[in-house]
């Protein structure tokens, strides 16, 4: 490929972890005919640069002129602690995109991001550095330990295995290389339980260098064909076993590790990487502009989403500086057939039926017209659609302390939105009270741990802290709309 010198790349690295994978890229853009250069943290306006580990990185960091593409390098779920939020939302929306995965690219869509490229990990010559020696450490594991990975390490140990993992402090690259050449094998085990992609950005450098890899594999897991020959994999409980029935055997371990290595040797990731830079240049020759389209809200909703934002959902607040995809004031009536216009999903309207879900996490506390918002959700909601609530306990601390509550609940605060709903002008559904929880404070669980009855510890003072309610909207009978009827006769 030709290129100038404004297509040379900056690999801007905002995390030190991404050595390996700069190195691989640089490798790639190399062999591609391109120029690029590592910085950390650097974002050049005389080169295109390539954000790597922009996590929580936000679109007003960076200078609006630069040519830009952001190498998203996370897992993409249902937690926004992995997934990030609104602000690294929005630079993936206003700049073109590049993910390692295609299962991620398919949510970032649904999500409204829609300029994203396919480039997978692929092998790079530069990153076979490991000097393999003596095997006197049956089980590595590097990366932030948290409490779930440390559970599964430690029933890991519980089989007689050593195991080895950075405790204090981060291992430096060396320190990690020299760890990784004395394992027998090397395990991968997800951050969180809620979100379920292979960490190839992870395993790549191991695959490149000849280590057997095990890594914990749900049902669910979405890994690409050629990854399942790569690895051994279990669900985190079963990772014990595999662990050492894999460290007790030599010959099926290397065995592992050479087909790894091939099969990562072999893929193609040149390819896509390549059509993935030539169509940035030609789409973007002086300026970063990502291609946007309309994209269909998904089918939940998120009111008041504050510091609560998510990905999956239509974020609605009334505060404009929280990221929210539509800023409305649910005291107001809501015009369901009008189109808005938002930052995430372009023009999109919300007609009546549209959602199957509803969160409103300490949101109805704060709002004026109550009646007005529990019919626009009502309206939003598909029959059989549910509304999950939770809400400060009238007896809590937390019910009045806060000096823009305007109301607290309890256990029949939910009445005139079910069996008494013509009280609230609802002539055709209402909801039913599916579920409700009480969320025990300090005093509350310590009354609960002694044996008090619930019914007891409910209507004690600061026991509980909050309630965890679940509507689901039903249409009313023939005999219920007979029966109301009563309450809307006209003088």
């Amino acid at each position: 490929m030709n290129q100038t010198n404004s297509n040379t790349f900056n690999l801007c690295k905002l995390c030190p972890h991404l050595d390996d994978m700069a190195d691989a890229l640089t490798w790639g853009m190399t062999q591609l005919g391109y120029s690029a250069q590592v910085s950390n943290g650097i974002v050049d306006p005389s080169m295109i640069n390539v954000l790597l580990g922009s996590f929580g990185f936000s679109a007003r960091k960076v200078n609006l002129g630069s040519r830009l593409i952001n190498f998203n390098l996370e897992q993409i779920g249902g937690d926004p602690r992995l997934t990030g939020g609104a602000e690294y939302f929005s630079l993936m929306r206003n700049y073109p995109n590049w993910d390692y995965s295609r299962r991620n690219i398919g949510i970032l869509g649904t999500s409204g991001i829609t300029d994203v490229s396919h480039v997978p990990m692929g092998h790079a010559p530069t990153l076979e550095r490991i000097k393999h020696q003596i095997k006197d450490i049956d089980v590595v594991f590097y990366g932030s330990v948290t409490k779930r990975r440390k559970e599964a390490l430690h029933a890991i140990a519980q089989k007689g295995l050593t195991v080895a993992f950075p405790s204090d402090k981060p291992w430096t690259r060396a320190e990690r290389d020299e760890m990784i050449a004395r394992a027998k094998v090397v395990v991968n085990i997800d951050f969180f339980d809620e979100i379920h992609v292979l960490e190839e950005v992870r395993l790549s450098f191991l695959l490149c260098n000849h280590v057997a890899v095990i890594s914990e594999l749900g049902p669910d897991t979405y890994l690409e064909d050629d990854m399942r020959g790569c690895i051994a994999g279990a669900p985190v409980s079963e990772l014990p076993e595999l662990c050492a029935s894999l460290c007790s055997d030599a010959n099926r371990r290397l065995a592992l590790a050479e087909r790894g290595y091939e099969t990562f040797r072999k893929r193609n990731w040149l390819e896509p990487f390549g059509r993935a830079i030539h169509e940035y240049i030609e789409s973007n020759p002086v300026q970063s502009r990502a291609a946007k389209r309309d994209v269909d809200p998904p089918p939940r909703i998120n009111i008041g989403s504050g510091r609560t934002w998510k990905h999956d959902f239509i974020n609605i607040d009334v505060d404009p500086s929280r990221g929210a995809d539509l800023i409305f004031d649910l005291s107001q009536r809501f015009p369901h057939e009008e189109y808005f216009q938002t930052w995430r999903f372009g023009r999109a309207r919300l007609s009546q039926g549209c959602a199957d879900y509803i969160l409103a996490e300490h949101v109805f506390e704060h709002v004026h017209n109550l009646v007005q918002c529990m019919t626009t959700c009502i309206d939003w909601l598909r029959v059989g659609g549910t509304l999950e609530i939770e809400v400060p306990y009238d007896l809590s601390y937390g019910a009045w302390q806060d000096p823009t509550h305007v109301r607290a609940f309890n256990e029949r605060s939910w009445q005139y939105y079910a069996g008494w709903c013509w009280y609230v002008g609802w002539r055709e559904y209402c909801f039913d009270v599916v579920s409700q929880v009480h969320l025990l404070g300090d005093i509350g669980q310590k009354l609960a741990d002694s044996g008090l009855d619930t019914d007891l510890i409910i209507r004690t003072p600061r026991a509980v802290d909050a309630l965890r309610v679940k509507l689901v909207k039903r249409a009313l009978t023939d005999a219920e709309k007979h029966d109301h009827l009563q309450y809307f006769r006209e003088v």
